[in-house]
């Protein structure tokens, strides 16, 4: 068991340079998109009135745990396959800790969306009522956790990465109340992705999430990169920038992937759209109702 302490303000992090970390992805050209109008939207939402309310919050109350890929063929990065989630649009969320955090979900519940995690565990406090509440409501509303460090340090060896990842998943199984908890997933601090994390991550059958989208970019870029055939992946912070940029762009996200028959959503859910069609039909009922 992990010893738990209070709540502590984590420190502000200097982005330095290091070597082999994530590649910066050229800014595409704006692409041809249109919005949906009104008449289109509604024509959407009627082909798929078969799905009920009942149906949606069955398929959302569930928990993402390394079982859930077992008829999913994922390689170990996403490097391999830029392509890999189709046109839908992956949402994760890196160091999630304070307030942020609760509204960061708040706005995506909403909107009956679903975003991947990656929290340290250093700062979830699994003797605090409000995390426990916090992140147990996250974790059965089918968002899916990652693994990011206890404490937000990159460049460790694979022994380190081992004992550190232990120590992550049993302090996540403590707070969630779940002993059957697991990670499939992981992003390194930084996006530092040097040999040693490469080659644990492998020995360990993750999942590597690089990212190509971020907050200074427009939620239209999602559709630049579509163009390219390459998935675009959202990279957001528990910061009140990115929570704005969230609020601000959200609504235009869902709208771009409804035209493209593709969904927002976690890894998990948006790897899962892109070899099962009929999930594509339950996001448009699913936002179709949050939205109301």
């Amino acid at each position: 068991m992990i010893e738990s302490q209070e709540p502590i303000k984590p420190p502000i992090v200097q982005r330095i340079p290091i070597e082999n970390k994530q590649e910066e992805y050229k800014p595409l050209p704006s692409p041809k998109y249109v919005p949906l109008t009104e008449p289109r939207q509604k024509s959407i939402m009627e082909e798929f009135d078969t799905i009920t309310e009942g149906d949606i919050k069955e398929r959302y109350q569930r928990r993402v745990t390394v079982k859930s890929y077992e008829n999913l063929n994922m390689p170990y990065d996403t490097r391999e396959n830029p392509a890999i989630f189709g046109r839908n649009i992956v949402m994760t969320i890196d160091d999630c800790y304070g307030e942020n955090s609760k509204h960061v979900f708040a706005a995506l519940k909403e909107k009956g969306v679903t975003a991947t995690f990656f929290p340290n565990t250093q700062y979830l406090n699994p003797k605090n009522e409000d995390t426990v509440k916090l992140w147990k409501e996250i974790y059965e509303s089918g968002f899916e956790i990652g693994y990011h460090t206890t404490n937000h340090t990159g460049n460790m060896s694979i022994e380190e990465l081992n004992e550190d990842f232990q120590k992550f998943t049993q302090h996540m199984r403590e707070l969630l109340g779940d002993p059957d908890f697991s990670i499939k997933v992981a992003r390194p601090p930084y996006g530092a992705w040097d040999d040693e994390w490469n080659k644990w991550v492998k020995q360990n059958n993750l999942f590597n999430i690089r990212w190509n989208m971020g907050p200074n970019e427009k939620s239209s870029y999602a559709n630049a990169l579509g163009n390219q055939n390459i998935s675009p992946i959202v990279i957001l912070h528990s910061r009140d920038n990115d929570v704005e940029w969230l609020k601000e762009n959200l609504q235009e996200l869902i709208l771009i992937a409804k035209q493209n028959k593709s969904i927002v959503g976690s890894v998990y859910d948006s790897a899962f759209r892109n070899e099962k069609d009929f999930l594509f039909e339950d996001f448009i009922k699913r936002t179709e109702y949050m939205i109301k």
